[in-house]
C-alpha cells in the first residue's frame, strides 16, 4: 500500500510540473516540424529476442498497449533514438506502474522512423522474430534498432 501512495505521490508532482496528461512518452503536438527522411517500415532485418531478465514478468498486453494505445501513429517522422534531433523517443504501456513495455529506437542521431513505421517494426519483431515479449528488429542500415524491452519510467 505504501508503495502505491509513493507512485501516487510522484505522480502528482509530475503532474504538477508538466501539466495534465503530460508523459515522457505523450502525443506530440501538430506543428512539429520534422525532415522529410522516411525509412521503409518493410525492410528486411535481423531479429532476436532479446533483453532485460525482466522480460520475464512482462505481459505481452502491456507492449501491445504501448503500440496500438501510445503510439503516435502517422506517417510524419517523429520518433529517434536518444541522439537524434526528434523528440519523441518511443512509446511505453503498462497496467497501474511505472514498470511496463516500453517499444523505442536506439542508435545514432540518423536513427528516426514515423510511427506507423514503429507499429510495422513491433509487428515484425513478433511474427518474423518469433519474440513473445521482447526483442529488437535490426534496421539494414546504420546502427538503427527498434526495441521492445522492459522499463522503469512508463506511466499509466
Amino acid at each position: 500500500m505504501v508503495i502505491v501512495h509513493f507512485f501516487t505521490a510522484v505522480l502528482a508532482v509530475f503532474t504538477l510540473l508538466i501539466g495534465a496528461g503530460a508523459t515522457p512518452f505523450s502525443t506530440p503536438p501538430s506543428n512539429i516540424s520534422i525532415n522529410e527522411h522516411k525509412h521503409p517500415a518493410t525492410v528486411p532485418g535481423t531479429y532476436d529476442c532479446s533483453g532485460s531478465h525482466m522480460c520475464t514478468t512482462l505481459q505481452v498486453r502491456w507492449c501491445d498497449k504501448a503500440v496500438n494505445e501510445k503510439l503516435y501513429r502517422t506517417d510524419d517522422v517523429i520518433y529517434g533514438s536518444r541522439s537524434s534531433p526528434v523528440e519523441y523517443k518511443g512509446a511505453c504501456g503498462t497496467a497501474y506502474s511505472p514498470l511496463g513495455c516500453g517499444v523505442t529506437i536506439e542508435g545514432g542521431p540518423e536513427c528516426m522512423a514515423t510511427g506507423n513505421q514503429i507499429w510495422w517494426h513491433y509487428q515484425d519483431i513478433r511474427s518474423k522474430g518469433n519474440c513473445t515479449v521482447c526483442g529488437h528488429k535490426y534496421w539494414d542500415w546504420g546502427d538503427c534498432v527498434t526495441t521492445v524491452n522492459y522499463v522503469r519510467d512508463c506511466l499509466p
